[in-house]
């Protein structure tokens, strides 16, 4: 296992993801994520980047649930470090509490009310960064 090939394996993801080939961008982020986890571990801003941007190929397939935890995973990181990742902050926090927001509409799931205390939770973490559109 090389850093060489996890970026190699980054950029496939994202280059699949880009004509829409989602199941192999999902792969080639799932084994790039196990790289960076065995090499650097989970508090690495790559790691942190290839999370967010599985988050966001969940997001633009409109599956929120997964997308959620990739983008909750990447905040853990850069907001460590706020001044310097100030900017990822904001694009992912929002995009996270749309991902929230958007899960809230359906009152039926099962963990609604989980999943409420948990967006409350994650306002009081990141309001600073976050576009609340509610």
């Amino acid at each position: 296992l090389h850093e060489a090939v996890a970026v190699s394996l980054n950029n496939l993801g994202s280059f699949c993801a880009s004509i829409k080939m989602n199941d192999l961008a999902i792969d080639f982020y799932g084994k790039c994520l196990t790289i960076w986890d065995i090499i650097m571990g989970k508090n690495y801003e790559r790691f942190a980047i290839t999370m967010a941007n599985l988050g966001d190929l969940y997001y633009c397939q409109k599956d929120y649930p997964m997308a959620l935890p990739c983008f909750e995973e990447a905040l853990v990181f850069y907001a460590q470090n706020p001044v310097q990742y100030k900017k990822n902050l904001k694009n992912i926090g929002s995009l996270a509490a749309t991902c929230y927001q958007r899960l809230l509409q359906d009152e039926t799931l099962s963990y609604y009310e989980q999943l409420k205390a948990d967006y409350e939770e994650f306002k009081k973490m990141y309001s600073k960064y976050i576009d609340d559109k509610e």
